[in-house]
């Protein structure tokens, strides 16, 4: 919990001030009736400061007065601090008053949910103090969205003022990315250590990646608090552990994934028992669980048939006429009971599924991948490379809900088969690479030339959109910096007419 940041005695002042004296090389003036007078600081800190004004001029200020002062501690520098006398001593020809800042509070997440972080959930970092020489301070986080973060634990000897511009770096990035961002909300800690709100007016894409997985991967942060935040979780699939029921204990979470996802769908009824959930192809099917921090959140039932003895569900729920119309049995794969829970959707763990359903199903020989869906899904799954058979039922454990069949190619996995090479690198071209390197698929020439095609389109394609995103943010930070300089008039122009 934070203390209240006011001055109850001398004692505590000298906590967190900085004596100044002799040629320090802070500037500082007040404005007087249109015109500055200079005045001298004798002591300054994050939360006051003291200064000796002549006494002609301090006859205006008063215990209680407000008072705007203009700092410039290096060329081309200039702070407009903001305070309020709690103490005035009169002297012969100048007065030396004492006053408390005020530092900018408005809310700096604005209408982001921030991600307040606990004990054991360290963040911390670190940033180069804007005007003292070769002066780095550290810091821990105690909250983070997209919009900055909250920094707290820092030396209360460090200089920190509304609206100054820190470069800093966070311990989750690479020692080469730089944030900059601009100061808010500076307050003291119990422990006398500063706090204060950085904001970030620009984040690059790369430096957002590097948080949202390690707010993921470390700490168990979900992506739709990540959403809430700010951050685009499309970059944490590989963050994720994919793997196969083994125990009746993971078998038992992946019925409670089933249900919760059933149930929020209105499949099933939310307290529908566990054991309804189990289907009969459970038995002799590969179970493919994601799971994040030990914890199931999503799965997908891979039916190794054997027509006649083990079916595929969709055999159980057609005609023979309508099975006659799919791949054989023997040859295909069919997944069914395809969830993932709502607080990991709109991700790249989808994605990530798929990846691992094909290189299962390839490495069992099959050579298509079958699926059933009902119209939300449809468009997802064609997107993907899945065609429409002309086929479909009527799902009785989904409360009677229309299914259509969809298939997908061992070939349009393989080398695109069917779809736009730059859709198709995304999608499977890393998991058929991988693939071919395991030595499982081998690629004749033709297939292998348009494997390079699609690849090198792709990069192509990526090049050309993180220069735009260059050229945007260079040109969003252009406009930043004409806007701060306009403030910068606006805020002078405001304390002068006061």
């Amino acid at each position: 919990m934070e203390a209240c940041s006011v001055f109850s005695s001398k004692e505590v002042r000298r906590l967190v001030r900085q004596q100044l004296s002799g040629n320090h090389g802070i500037q500082a003036s007040v404005e007087i009736e249109h015109e500055h007078i200079p005045v001298t600081l004798s002591d300054i800190s994050s939360l006051g400061f003291a200064a000796l004004i002549q006494a002609e001029s301090a006859h205006q200020f008063h215990i209680g007065s407000r008072i705007t002062i203009k700092i410039t501690p290096l060329k081309g520098q200039e702070y407009f601090v903001n305070g309020v006398v709690i103490d005035k001593q009169q002297r012969v020809a100048e007065a030396k008053i004492a006053c408390l800042i005020q530092h900018d509070q408005s809310p700096g997440h604005g209408s982001l949910t921030a991600l307040e972080l606990g004990s054991g959930q360290y963040l911390k970092g670190q940033f180069s103090h804007p005007f003292y020489f070769q002066q780095n301070y550290f810091f821990d986080l105690d909250s983070i969205s997209k919009q900055g973060f909250t920094i707290t634990n820092i030396d209360s000897g460090c200089l920190l003022l509304s609206g100054m511009k820190l470069r800093l770096k966070l311990g989750v990035c690479d020692s080469t990315e730089v944030l900059e961002g601009v100061i808010s909300e500076v307050t003291l800690t119990d422990s006398n250590l500063l706090r204060c709100f950085v904001r970030v007016p620009r984040m690059s894409r790369s430096t957002a990646k590097q948080i949202t997985q390690h707010l993921f991967q470390h700490l168990d942060i979900t992506p739709v608090e990540l959403k809430h935040a700010g951050f685009k979780a499309y970059c944490v699939k590989e963050l994720v552990h994919y793997k196969f029921v083994e125990t009746k204990e993971e078998y038992e979470q992946v019925l409670r994934v089933r249900r919760k996802n059933y149930s929020g769908n209105q499949k099933v009824a939310p307290d529908t028992p566990l054991e309804k959930m189990s289907y009969f192809f459970d038995e002799y099917s590969q179970i493919l669980m994601a799971c994040h921090q030990d914890k199931v959140i999503g799965s997908a039932t891979m039916i190794v048939g054997n027509p006649g003895i083990q079916p595929n569900e969709i055999e159980t729920l057609l005609s023979e006429e309508e099975v006659a119309k799919l791949p054989d049995g023997k040859n295909s794969v069919e997944i069914a009971c395809f969830c993932l829970n709502e607080e990991y959707r709109n991700t790249d763990i989808l994605h990530g599924l798929f990846e691992h359903i094909y290189i299962n199903a390839v490495m069992t020989g099959r050579r298509y991948l079958l699926i059933s869906s009902d119209f939300k899904l449809l468009r997802l799954y064609k997107g993907i490379g899945f065609k429409e058979t002309g086929c479909g039922f009527v799902q009785p454990k989904y409360n009677d809900l229309p299914m259509k069949i969809l298939v997908v190619d061992k070939l349009t996995a393989k080398w695109g088969k069917g779809m736009n090479p730059l859709a198709w690198w995304f999608v499977w071209g890393k998991s058929s690479s991988y693939l071919q390197d395991r030595g499982v698929i081998r690629y004749s020439p033709l297939e292998r030339a348009r494997v390079q095609v699609s690849r090198a389109l792709f990069s192509m394609a990526l090049v050309m959109r993180n220069g735009y995103r260059r050229i945007k943010e260079a040109s969003q930070s252009v406009s930043l910096g004409k806007a701060n300089k306009i403030d910068a008039v606006v805020t002078e122009y405001s304390g002068n007419r006061a």
